[in-house]
């Protein structure tokens, strides 16, 4: 069995843990996110529904580069969020 690594242990501790969260990929975008399903500790991969768009969305751990909670946000800087991710403005 793999061991796996600490920036992939912290990324599945946040996903895990935190309701809203921000993923920066490798391929650098930017997703706000609402966590929707967490597969467990032996998943490759869990399912988020990205701000502003109604589909949910599978993502893979090994492609996620960084992951933060978002904890408290002002609706309107949210919405502004939302707007810009359906444009795919977001890189950083």
């Amino acid at each position: 069995m793999q061991k796996e690594n600490p920036r992939e242990a912290h990324i599945r501790n946040v996903i895990g843990v935190a309701r809203e969260v921000r993923l920066c990929l490798h391929d650098s975008r930017i997703i706000f996110c609402r966590v929707v399903s967490s597969f467990g500790p032996s998943a490759d991969s869990f399912v988020i529904l990205p701000w502003g768009v109604a589909a949910p969305t599978t993502i893979r751990y090994d492609d996620v580069l960084r992951a933060a909670s978002v904890t408290e946000m002002v609706w309107q800087r949210q919405k502004a969020i939302s707007r810009a991710q359906l444009a795919g403005i977001f890189a950083e």
